[in-house]
């Protein structure tokens, strides 16, 4: 093929197609990116740096609780593994499939072998993608637990998981990343920003499951096909439900094959708005406590070969469905089998770390510069995002080793951050398990990583934050403040610097004040 690449304004492409000698010209377009590299991406490499140090996470098991798993598939060969600790409690089940944790979704095996996966050559979806899959913490061993949907008292289990030591990653949104986030709601999860979503179906077989299971799916008005073929797409696909949005209403409807709302383009205006601010506010902070800011922190989700059930329908090909042993999903369900991959690799690094000292390690060695030395983009706005946006940035695994300090949180620090929120007896005997417990201070501070202050006109112009910071260090080591600020808002730290040692000055206190 042989041609050349300019720069044409609209007038000059106009004027070199009415040239006789004019063949074709092809507009850029941006294509998509389709990878098994992301530990490379993530800086982990062989020879050195968290995998090395970890040994692949090795001798660490990660609990799935999703769709279940395809144990045939190759990503779970036990080739090369080590042996299954002793520790690991469990048994295999091969009855019928209401009563097993094999999947047939599909979810579930994708983001278990993102997390654990054992490295297969020559994965891909039809060539797509090509190369060597494997999991960001090979050496760890899976246990999967199948679950439909994530209910509320996820939790209340969430809590207790931090309590024995263990830490929950989640997707934003559909629980979000750890107990904290889903306290806020006094237990329960909203569900409705990670569910809703809207749609654009213009022929029949354009969905997939990893789209739209379980989820509450706004289709826009359209004259190509009948409310009857979307209600059916959306059930083919394990969609939740319906809002359809049509200026007519045709007779049967009442026999829809997937539960849905039939409402005019008028009202369907407002929903459809209500999406997308739903859309935003998943990535705010929540009003019950909003000094807690989310996400934690973000990862590669775009797009990451991971492996299947083969009796999954990939894509269409004509009236034929694809099947794949491996496919391309996106979302924050594949980022979140990241950082769970990486927090088995610190674990077997620092079996002594607490939950709440790993996910500090991740946040403060996180980046928010890319490799142009501007700020990480925002993909829906093209904009420089903000921690609304990413959190405390983009995960480092190597640096994350070590982190030099860690916000540490230890069990009664959970129980005040209650007890601050006003939970009445009932609530938490109910979130914590037990009947007895004490709330040694009344505020709803707690030793996080990241800062938020709110202010209105009819709050106090200073707000202050207490912490505690732990030297993880062997050595004896000075830190400095230095603060970032913006027209408008005064912020200092005291004392501004802070002097550790291993031993005898393990830990130090500082306060931030935030002034408008």
């Amino acid at each position: 093929m042989h041609g050349f690449s300019a720069r044409l304004t609209p007038s000059q492409e106009s004027e070199i197609k009415k040239s006789p000698a004019h063949i074709a010209m092809h507009e850029e377009k941006s294509g998509k990116l389709f990878t098994t590299h992301s530990p490379q991406f993530m800086g982990l490499g062989h020879s050195s740096g968290l995998w090395n140090a970890s040994s692949y996470g090795e001798g660490v098991i990660i609990g799935m609780i999703d769709s279940g798993v395809w144990p045939e598939s190759e990503s779970f060969n036990e080739k090369g593994m080590p042996a299954v600790p002793t520790r690991l409690k469990g048994k295999c089940q091969n009855n019928s499939p209401d009563d097993t944790p094999r999947d047939y979704l599909g979810h579930g095996t994708h983001t278990s072998s993102t997390a654990a996966g054992n490295h297969v050559p020559g994965a891909s979806q039809f060539g797509y993608a090509q190369g060597v899959a494997r999991g960001l913490a090979p050496g760890a061993h899976v246990a999967t637990y199948k679950i439909d949907y994530f209910e509320d008292v996820i939790a209340i289990a969430s809590l207790s998981e931090i309590e024995k030591g263990l830490l929950l990653s989640a997707p934003l949104g559909m629980m979000e990343h750890l107990i904290l986030h889903t306290m806020q709601h006094r237990g329960l999860l909203q569900l409705v920003q990670e569910r809703l979503i809207r749609v654009s179906l213009q022929r029949t077989g354009a969905l997939s499951e990893n789209e739209v299971f379980g989820k509450v799916v706004i289709c826009d008005n359209n004259s190509v096909i009948s409310v009857f073929e979307q209600a059916e797409e959306l059930s083919r696909n394990g969609a939740a439900a319906g809002i359809l949005i049509s200026d007519s209403t045709p007779e049967g409807t009442d026999g829809l094959s997937t539960p849905s709302l039939i409402l005019p383009s008028s009202s369907g205006a407002l929903i459809k708005k209500y999406a997308t601010e739903a859309a935003d506010n998943a990535r705010m902070t929540k009003p019950i406590s909003p000094n807690i800011l989310k996400p934690d922190i973000i990862a590669p989700g775009v797009d990451m070969l991971a492996a299947i059930p083969p009796i999954i329908t990939v894509q269409y090909l004509d009236n034929y469905q694809l099947a794949s042993d491996y496919a391309l999903y996106p979302g924050t369900s594949m980022a979140a089998p990241h950082v769970a991959g990486v927090t088995t690799l610190l674990k077997a690094v620092h079996p002594e770390w607490s939950p709440a000292a790993i996910r500090s390690a991740l946040m403060t060695t996180a980046y928010t510069i890319d490799d142009n030395g501007t700020i990480l983009t925002d993909q829906s706005t093209n904009l420089s995002g903000t921690p609304l946006d990413y959190g405390a940035g983009h995960i480092n695994p190597n640096k994350a080793m070590n982190p030099g300090l860690i916000y540490d949180i230890d069990w009664q620090g959970y129980v005040d951050f209650l007890c601050g929120l006003g939970y009445s007896d009932a609530e938490m005997k109910a979130t914590l398990r037990q009947s007895l417990w004490n709330c040694s201070q009344e505020h709803t501070d707690i030793n996080y990583r990241s800062f938020v202050a709110m202010f209105n006109t009819s709050s106090p112009s200073v707000k202050n934050f207490t912490r505690v910071l732990t030297n993880v260090r062997d050595d004896q080591s000075v830190y400095h403040a230095v603060v970032e600020t913006t027209y408008g808002m005064t912020f200092t730290m005291e004392p501004n610097t802070l002097a550790f040692t291993k031993k005898k000055i393990p830990k130090q206190n500082f306060v931030v004040s935030i002034q408008t």
